[in-house]
Formats: structure tokens, sequence, C-alpha cells
């Protein structure tokens, strides 16, 4: 008798450890992998809510900017450089002042700055004329719309039997590329 209580006791044990691990382990390790899930659920919650709390204070901060200096800051600092409106600008300041431009060229577009938001590009022009009509020229370009600086100027004489010079002159200006582009 006491053999057979050892034996149905032995086997109990064996069936209970069994049930451990065959069933209550891998019941509790489905849990845990979800309770892991749960938390990276709560933790991806509470960063976008961080982000949108930024994003509220951005747009309010945005908006408390009167109208009239956002849309000096857009005309000053556009979201797009327009070759032809610059090259159209270029050349009427030319007109103006009554120079001869002889040529007209731009180059590619290109990112600078952190962050990559800012992006600029060069418009080179020669031009030939009386020296006071390429500074009046140049004066005007300083009155510009739009930021068009003057980043390197060349002056020579036209000839050597003219009062004339001649002005390589290299234009660059910028954009600001906002995140909706």
């Amino acid at each position: 008798m006491k053999n057979a209580s050892v034996l149905v006791q032995t086997a109990l044990l064996l069936i209970a450890v069994s049930l451990l691990f065959f069933y209550v382990w891998p019941a509790f390790s489905a849990i845990s992998a979800e309770q892991d899930k749960i938390s990276e659920y709560d933790e991806a919650i509470s960063q976008a809510a961080e982000v949108n709390n930024l994003l509220n204070s951005l747009k309010n901060e945005i908006e408390s900017i009167p109208n009239t200096d956002r849309n000096a800051l857009q005309t000053y600092l556009p979201e797009t450089i327009d070759p032809i409106t610059v090259q159209r600008d270029i050349k009427a300041y030319v007109d103006r002042h009554s120079l001869q431009l002889t040529s007209m060229g731009q180059g590619e577009l290109s990112s600078f700055g952190t962050g990559g938001y800012l992006q600029q590009q060069e418009f080179s022009v020669i031009v030939t004329g009386e020296y006071q009509a390429v500074k009046n020229m140049l004066r005007d370009t300083e009155r510009n719309p739009y930021p068009l600086h003057i980043v390197d100027l060349i002056m020579a004489p036209a000839s050597a039997a003219s009062s004339e010079v001649q002005a390589d002159i290299t234009f660059i200006t910028y954009q600001f590329i906002s995140d909706n582009q």
C-alpha cells in the first residue's frame, strides 16, 4: 500500500510539473509578451501626446505673429525661387539704367545651412555701361523685395578708349523650404 501511495504521489507530482511546464508556463509567457506590447503602446501614446503638445505650442506661436509680419516674411524669404522672375528683374534694372547686357546665366539650386530648410541659387550677369549707371543698378538690386545679394563683383574698363566699365556680377537669392514641399 505504501508503494502504491508513493507511486500515486509521484504520478501526481509528474502531472503537476507537466502542467506547469506545458500549460501554465506558456500562458505566463503569452501574458508577459502582451504586457510588453501594452507598455510599448503606452510609451508610443505618451510620445505622440508630447509631439502634439509641441505642435500645438508652435502653432500658437505662429498664430501669435501678426498677419502683416507673416506676409512680409513670405515676401522676403519666399518658398520658391522663380528663376525667370529673378532674371526678368535683373534685366529690368539693367534696362532702367541704360546698360548693355552682355550675358546672363543661372546656377543650380542648392541646399545650405542646418536642417536643409534653406536653398540658394546663383545668377551671373555681365553688363557694360557708365560707372555711375552700374552703381545705380546695384543700388536698385539692394531695394529688391526678395533677397538678391551681390556675392561677387569684378569691374574693369570696357576698353582703353572708352569711359565705360564692364561689370561681372554674381547675385545669390534664397528660398525657404517648408515641410509641405
